[in-house]
């Protein structure tokens, strides 16, 4: 399991991303995992270290932030407020490499919503489902499975559920209930997520040709530039250098960096290129 090239964690994380209206500033200089507040007693967002991502993927973070701490000011009862702000620090986990801080920021959130025992249930079914992701993310992955299946008992027609359980199967070494809930993820959403899931179990199984054809899948369904794609794109490139195509693997690294530069996965995968290559130094 360790050797595999990507973890089902990051895997789930596939599925969140801030489509509203959001961020601050952020990342990386503070990589403590005790979340700062701000007046509103919300986790503030860190100031980046790097540029990464578009214009206007960091604007909308920014503005969703900023429009939901307004909100939560105007309102303490306002839960899905709250969870967009999860998902605005989950968002940044992932791009900034933070996830000490942000995993903590995004389960401060979450647990205030799901703590509250209010009645919407598509509210309590949004929580659970992203901190499952979170506690995936944490690698407590026992408890990620309860969660998912608390929130597949409201709602089991959302396939981003069903991710949530694959992934924590799958680190629990689960593999045939994996493989029966990812048939079920794919018949009812066959995207980016449940694409990069069956690449994931196809390696668990041995069949790299078959991983490398589903995540190509992956790749094709998203966005290029957006940070899921790029990362499903680097993780093709991944495979691709675990069969010994090298310069496959390559070309997949460079052309996520052009799309999305100082994308630290595909920095990194341009580094085990080299290192493939004995190119000691240049890696």
């Amino acid at each position: 399991m360790k050797n595999l090239f990507y973890s089902s964690a990051m895997l789930l994380l596939l599925s969140i991303t801030v489509s509203t209206t959001s961020c601050s500033e952020s990342n990386g200089k503070n990589n403590s995992s005790s979340a700062n507040v701000n007046e509103a007693g919300v986790p503030v967002l860190l100031e980046r270290s790097i540029t990464t991502g578009s214009d206007e993927e960091t604007n909308n973070i920014r503005t969703t932030y900023d429009n939901s701490i307004l909100a939560v000011t105007k309102n303490a009862l306002d839960y899905q407020s709250y969870i967009n702000l999860a998902t605005v620090f989950i968002t940044e986990g992932r791009i900034t490499g933070n996830l000490a801080y942000y995993n903590e920021a995004a389960m401060q959130m979450l647990d205030k919503v799901i703590d509250a025992k209010q009645p919407n249930k598509d509210i309590v079914f949004q929580a659970l489902s992203y901190k499952s992701a979170v506690l995936l993310s944490m690698h407590q992955f026992q408890q990620a499975l309860d969660v998912a299946k608390q929130g597949a008992a409201i709602n089991d027609k959302y396939s981003g559920i069903y991710g949530a359980m694959i992934d924590a199967n799958v680190e629990l070494g689960n593999y045939a209930e994996a493989v029966q809930l990812c048939d079920k993820m794919l018949a009812l959403r066959p995207d980016l997520r449940s694409y990069s899931r069956a690449s994931y179990i196809r390696q668990i199984y041995g069949d790299n040709r078959g991983a490398i054809d589903a995540m190509k899948m992956a790749v094709d369904a998203g966005v290029p530039g957006a940070e899921n794609t790029e990362w499903a794109r680097v993780t093709l490139g991944d495979l691709y250098l675990n069969i010994g195509a090298i310069d496959t693997a390559e070309m997949l690294y460079k052309e996520t960096l052009t799309r999305r530069p100082n994308y630290v996965y595909a920095e990194v995968g341009l580094a085990k290129t080299e290192k493939a290559k004995k190119n000691y130094d240049a890696a």
